[in-house]
């Protein structure tokens, strides 16, 4: 029942940050911490075991360190990078529109 309350039910890019939307609480990241936007082209997800019926969330260690998975499956994943470092991963629907929207949104080319 806990996994089915974490998982990522919606992404929205607001006004002033990122939200990855769950039944037990939103998540907000704030434009001013992502310094990067990138597309993943390569399943992040094949030796983690964080994933389930649900999605994949919470956080693994993977090739390119430990990552934060907001992801609700093994596709059109985008890695927000924040500037602390911390590396987050969401999978919309569609990749070009969120990254559009963001870009508009926060003002910034990323």
């Amino acid at each position: 029942m806990l996994t089915y309350l974490h998982r990522p039910t919606q992404y929205q890019v607001g006004t002033d940050s990122v939200i990855v939307c769950r039944p037990i609480g939103n998540v907000e990241i704030n434009f001013s911490e992502i310094i990067r936007v990138d597309r993943v082209y390569h399943d992040l997800l094949k030796k983690t075991t964080t994933g389930g019926a649900f999605g994949y969330f919470g956080k693994s260690e993977t090739d390119l360190g430990n990552i934060r998975f907001y992801a609700t499956r093994r596709d059109k994943m985008v890695m927000l990078t924040k500037n602390d470092h911390t590396i987050i991963i969401l999978t919309p629907d569609n990749q070009d529109e969120f990254i559009k929207s963001l870009e508009a949104k926060s003002g910034r080319q990323h």
